[in-house]
């Protein structure tokens, strides 16, 4: 049966961008659950990786026509451009992650590289690449840094090393489809994935130790790129106490001063 979680937000919502069939469509679906409700319609963009920021405040969103980064507004659904990335090849860009431990930073993923993307100034950073043999088409990052992602060419589930190229096969997931989202749900730590395949929309958890997936819902046919709108679990840096100004992320180090 399908349920939905709370957060500090209400009842949790992933946010999803249908590309299939045209146009695009933005909408809202309780965590757990394919029942969309449209937000709005996009044209003129291919939005192929959104994310909501650490503070689960402002949804992040990467164009794949235009290589810009910008914001998706929570009330219309259109896209505003922040300008341009910077330091990317012209491959096409597959997924958009915020480092949960670090508020400023981005996981974005092409055709053969992964990089750190600073979404103030659009520049990006090789951390890994190229990603020979595999073509990663989804990402996901744990409360810990964990970076999993999605092969389409094979359908197993990968973790990607942050300090060198370096990527490991956990194991299959069962999954068919090319184009597999991944998000993980940061108050259970459940890794979640919507994928489309035989003609409809599956949603899944997957098993982060083995790779497998396990349906939970099926949809119609729908093609899209989600994410939870959870906010990353902030810390003070010298203790809980309510003055405090000066926070940082998840287990370490992402400094929000």
């Amino acid at each position: 049966p399908e349920t939905a979680v709370e957060s500090p937000f209400g009842t949790t919502i992933s946010w999803a961008v249908d590309s299939f069939p045209n146009p695009d469509t933005v909408s809202t679906a309780p965590v757990g659950t394919l029942s969309f409700t449209p937000v709005g319609t996009l044209s003129g963009v291919s939005l192929t990786g959104h994310h909501f920021d650490n503070t689960a405040t402002t949804l992040w969103a990467v164009d794949n026509t235009a290589k810009t980064r910008g914001t998706i507004d929570l009330a219309t659904g259109a896209y505003t451009s922040q300008g341009p990335i910077t330091g990317i090849p012209g491959a096409n860009l597959r997924s958009f992650r915020f480092d949960t431990l670090d508020t400023g930073l981005v996981f974005l993923l092409d055709d053969s590289h992964l990089y750190h993307l600073d979404v103030a100034s659009g520049a990006a950073t090789i951390l890994a690449g190229p990603l020979n043999t595999v073509l990663f088409t989804g990402l996901a990052v744990s409360l810990d840094g964990v970076i999993y992602a999605y092969d389409g060419n094979s359908g197993g589930l990968y973790t990607i090393s942050r300090e060198e190229s370096g990527y490991d096969l956990i194991g299959p997931t069962g999954l068919t489809a090319f184009t597999v989202t991944l998000d993980v749900d940061t108050e259970t730590g459940v890794l979640w994935a919507w994928a489309r395949q035989a003609s409809s929309l599956v949603l899944a958890t997957v098993d982060t130790a083995t790779g497998a997936a396990t349906p939970v819902t099926n949809g119609a046919e729908a093609q899209v790129r989600t994410s939870f709108r959870l906010p990353v679990p902030l810390i003070f840096e010298d203790g809980f106490e309510s003055e405090d100004l000066c926070e940082w992320s998840a287990q370490s180090g992402g400094s929000a001063c």
